[in-house]
């Protein structure tokens, strides 16, 4: 028996019918729809603050591309503190960090992850080096190879105002998805991060609230173009 919080990190796979699971494919839609004029192909998942639910999103996000016949990569980008090999159970002993340090190659790193559709590449061990991995242009290389194997891309990345990781994965990526929790964030955290993407020059496809009350007018998980919203 799965755990509640492993239970509500794969909602839609586990619950396919449910309120939740159809608004991640709502999600999945309002993405691509906003994104056909422009090809889509890595987006970072991410919030400004820790504990937002990004990770949950991501998660989610994933497994509703798989179920459109996509295929999907899940990067743990979160190389502090990683989770989406614990979420699937899965080693951690070889990930993207050991791809870049020479220590295996791709196919080694990536996991099945259990999903119709959905592969994981760990995070791998945290490196003990002075080396800034995500800075490297191995990453360039590797993130460009591997856009030729997956239809999409989905990095898992730290909160912005958390660590540098997450502008880093950023500016590797096509786009961002910003997570907001309902009554967790403060204003000036929230354009604080759109400030950081801006002057970045990274573009935000929009925001997910979540954690909203039952009987709030607002969904679930709310889509909205972010240059609007915030």
């Amino acid at each position: 028996m799965p755990s509640l919080f492993i239970s509500r990190s794969t909602i839609t796979d586990l619950d396919p019918m449910s309120a939740a699971a159809d608004k991640y494919r709502t999600l999945r839609h309002k993405i691509d729809h906003l994104s056909a004029e422009k090809q889509t192909k890595i987006i970072v998942v991410t919030s400004a603050l820790p504990l937002e639910g990004k990770t949950t999103t991501a998660i989610n996000l994933a497994i509703a591309y798989g179920q459109a016949e996509q295929k999907v990569l899940l990067i743990d980008g979160n190389l502090h503190q990683p989770m989406i090999h614990q979420i699937f159970a899965v080693p951690n002993k070889l990930g993207f960090t050991s791809i870049l340090a020479g220590l295996c190659p791709v196919e080694q790193a990536i996991k099945e992850s259990g999903v119709r559709n959905v592969s994981l590449l760990p995070s791998g061990p945290y490196p003990t080096h002075s080396m800034d991995p995500l800075a490297s242009v191995q990453t360039t290389n590797l993130l460009e190879s591997l856009k030729k194997d997956y239809d999409i891309i989905l990095i898992d990345s730290p909160a912005l105002l958390a660590v540098t990781e997450s502008s880093e994965w950023a500016l590797h990526s096509d786009g961002v998805l910003l997570v907001i929790r309902a009554g967790m964030l403060k204003e000036d955290d929230m354009l604080q991060a759109k400030q950081l993407l801006d002057q970045l020059q990274i573009r935000i496809i929009g925001s997910v609230l979540n954690d909203t009350k039952p009987n709030s007018k607002i969904s679930y998980y709310h889509y909205t173009g972010a240059q609007r919203k915030i």
